[in-house]
């Protein structure tokens, strides 16, 4: 069942720092969306909405459709998307921006595989660094929980506890981290909603610095 922290009457009031992340179905699990906005007066970033759509309700239209409906609820400025089970749901998103160019999803919607790597900007060096993205993704939004940045729901007892049980089983043979890989959906939903903020908006999340 979706779970909202503010009343929702139609159409949600226009913040342009306001983003999405999904986190399709794997391995049998659910399909998860977290909304995620910041607060320009408390400089807080707050989780608004969280969506879990269950196995049996899930097909790829209907989890097009889902978006669809809450970019016209919600218009996020920027929608990240997992990629690895996300293809054929980006390519209809981006098909139904282009024949409706007024929801912009043609532009905000962008998809992400998780093995990949980004290009992320060394202030130092003064040039472009590869870094994987998960845990690019995950330490960016471990820095805003300790900075006291973000703030969830009290009585959301599922993030809280994705959230307290997330942690790195394992180190690969390439040196990187192996993340929970069970219950921790709504982890990369969030994560993907933040780091839309961070590449997006990295003046108001303070993770990066651009190169001057």
């Amino acid at each position: 069942m979706p779970i909202s922290y503010l009343p929702l009457n139609g159409k949600f009031k226009p913040n342009i720092f306001r983003t999405m992340g999904v986190d399709w179905d794997k391995y049998g699990a659910s399909s998860s969306i977290i909304i995620l906005d910041y607060d320009i007066d408390r400089e807080k970033f707050r989780v608004i909405r969280r969506i879990e759509v269950p196995k049996s309700e899930y097909s790829y239209d209907n989890a097009v459709n889902l978006i669809v409906e809450l970019n016209n609820i919600y218009n996020p400025s920027w929608i990240y998307v997992d990629r690895g089970a996300g293809e054929y749901q980006i390519e209809r998103l981006h098909i139904i921006g282009e024949q409706n160019p007024a929801n912009g999803l043609k532009n905000k919607v962008k998809g992400f595989q998780f093995k990949n790597k980004i290009e992320v900007p060394d202030p130092v060096k003064k040039t472009l660094t590869d870094e994987p993205i998960k845990p690019f993704m995950v330490n960016q939004l471990v820095m805003a929980f300790e900075r006291r940045r973000m703030i969830l729901s009290p009585y959301d007892d599922v993030l809280y506890k994705q959230l307290i049980d997330y942690s790195v089983e394992r180190i690969s043979q390439a040196g990187l981290p192996v993340y929970t890989s069970k219950n921790e959906h709504f982890i990369d939903a969030l994560g993907l909603s933040y780091l839309a903020f961070v590449l997006e908006f990295p003046t108001i999340a303070n993770g990066i610095k651009e190169i001057e």
